[in-house]
């Protein structure tokens, strides 16, 4: 095989594999150079070595880009569809959790409509997939209407809140996807915000009132399992 050609070959093998930004340092940028070299070191014009070395470079940050808007287009579509609704005078954390003492909640153009009670806790009798996320975030009016809420990656700052008048939810933010250890169950956990500052102390009486009657939610349930 001529060397031009296994110049080439690397040099396209280390683009690829570049793509990945966590290879490119160890593996998709040394095995470019060393294609580069290879190819260099040919008789092949001027011309063509640098078109062959500074082309990957240039197209690099492109394609990487487009490969992760395709994948994450593609993974949205694809991954489980969820709906979190609550009631207007909600507060404290959403907690969806797999149960074979849960409800089957109804799908409503392929989403999973999760009607969270107002202890947060929803027993989901089915599987939480991970990977990724297609969720949305409701608020059901007492007229049956519902409203999407903002989703935040994190909570508003305090001296930025309205805490003039009535509290009133104003965003879903953080949350995380997890698994209990005694049996490897999976949870899902999101954070319904408000217009109310909480101080410490109320917060951590809020988590650990819902984790109690969590926790026994699920003690109950082996109960039954023991019994059949």
């Amino acid at each position: 095989m001529k060397r031009s050609l296994i110049g080439k070959i690397l040099i396209i093998i280390g683009l690829v594999v570049s793509l990945n930004p966590y290879l490119i340092i160890f593996i998709g940028g040394p095995i470019f150079l060393i294609g580069a070299l290879i190819y260099w070191s040919t008789k092949k014009t001027k011309k063509s070595k640098l078109l062959w070395t500074i082309t990957p470079i240039v197209i690099w940050y492109p394609l990487m880009i487009g490969l992760f808007w395709v994948a994450g287009t593609i993974g949205t579509t694809m991954a489980q569809k969820r709906d979190y609704i609550v009631s207007e005078n909600f507060k404290g954390t959403i907690k969806v959790v797999e149960s074979e003492c849960g409800l089957k909640p109804e799908i409503i153009n392929g989403r999973l409509q999760f009607e969270i009670p107002q202890n947060g806790i929803y027993l989901f009798d089915g599987e939480l997939k991970s990977g990724y996320i297609n969720e949305k975030n409701y608020i059901k009016k007492e007229n049956g209407q519902l409203v999407e809420i903002e989703s935040k990656f994190w909570a508003t700052k305090e001296d930025e809140k309205d805490t003039i008048g009535v509290e009133k939810i104003i965003g879903v933010y953080g949350g995380g996807y997890g698994s209990f250890g005694d049996n490897k169950t999976n949870f899902i956990e999101k954070y319904v915000e408000t217009n109310k500052v909480y101080d410490d102390k109320t917060k951590w009486r809020m988590n650990k009132r819902q984790d109690e009657i969590l926790d026994s939610l699920r003690t109950d349930c082996k109960l039954k399992k023991n019994k059949n």
